[in-house]
């Protein structure tokens, strides 16, 4: 099951003779992200898998959790379980504690958590935040780092928050050496 948005993913489709299932939103493939709703506290697609739609909902949030959703549902339903039963089951999946993880509490703001630690990932994260914030509204990141871990990584943080965010706030959240 290989996603034929990465070029990876392309590369390993063209040089495997081995029998392959494909899914992405912005390739055809086998199991293809037809559009998509990026929502505050849920995200809506529809997912065209043999020529049939199916529209469907989950809790999980960002463009990213889409692709890690259809490859999931790529395995299963190779494995037999029917696409409506899948629909059914997804909406009730969990989010992942601090994993693009919505916390709400009656604030009358977005609040999401996730522990990125790429600049990739820190990128996904505003990508969705951006996404979602009206135009007459701040993005604030609070970000820290593991003592003198990955300083390398700082810098380019750094730059990837001052592209999408209003405010930085620092920490010291782990003082360890």
């Amino acid at each position: 099951i290989v996603n034929v948005d990465d070029p990876s993913g392309m590369k390993i489709v063209q040089d495997t003779q081995a029998k392959v299932f494909t899914y992405g939103i912005d390739h055809e493939a086998d199991y293809r992200v037809t559009d998509y709703h990026l929502l505050k506290d849920s995200t809506r697609f529809t997912l065209r898998v043999n020529d049939q739609d199916y529209r469907l909902e989950s809790n999980l949030i960002a463009r990213f959790n889409i692709y890690n959703l259809v490859a999931a549902i790529a395995a299963v339903h190779q494995k037999g379980v029917s696409m409506d039963d899948i629909a059914g089951y997804i909406q009730h999946l969990n989010q992942v504690e601090g994993r693009m993880e919505r916390i709400q509490d009656g604030q009358p703001f977005n609040l999401i958590v996730d522990f990125a630690h790429t600049a990739d990932g820190i990128e996904k994260v505003c990508q969705y935040a951006s996404s979602i914030t009206p135009k007459d509204c701040r993005i604030i990141a609070i970000t820290g780092s593991a003592g003198k871990r990955d300083t390398a990584k700082r810098p380019i943080f750094g730059e990837i928050l001052d592209r999408y965010c209003d405010m930085i706030i620092l920490t010291e959240d782990d003082s360890r050496g």
